[in-house]
């Protein structure tokens, strides 16, 4: 669904609509070989957690591998060389400052701001 997304913000395809579960697996790795998991209120730790969270994400990362993306050089062709084509221009940013302190810099922290892409 990643992949097919971007594709679709390039140009290449239409989007597909994410319906986010109600509940999933949570795993956090304690560093020492084991891990935290929870899942509908319970909590499990130890060494076979970790294992779990090991093989989930090495799955995830053979997704991206190369062989495992579409091929591009047909689409990339067929737009003049670039995935989004020539009629379809970068997108414009905006910064718009939204706090009440000056513009300067002080010494309170970073200034909050926000991006916004059109």
């Amino acid at each position: 669904m990643l992949v097919r997304n971007l594709l679709a913000a390039v140009g290449h395809g239409e989007r597909v609509a994410f319906a986010p579960q109600a509940d999933f697996l949570k795993l956090l790795m304690c560093g020492d070989g084991t891990a935290l998991g929870f899942r509908f209120g319970l909590a499990f730790r130890g060494p076979w957690v970790w294992a779990l969270k090991d093989m989930i994400d090495t799955g995830f990362m053979r997704l991206f591998a190369p062989e495992s993306l579409p091929d591009l050089t047909a689409a990339a062709a067929s737009s003049g060389g670039g995935l989004g084509g020539p009629s379809r221009p970068p997108p414009r940013v905006s910064v718009r400052y939204s706090g009440t302190r000056p513009l300067r810099k002080q010494k309170q922290g970073p200034l909050p701001v926000f991006l916004a892409f059109s």
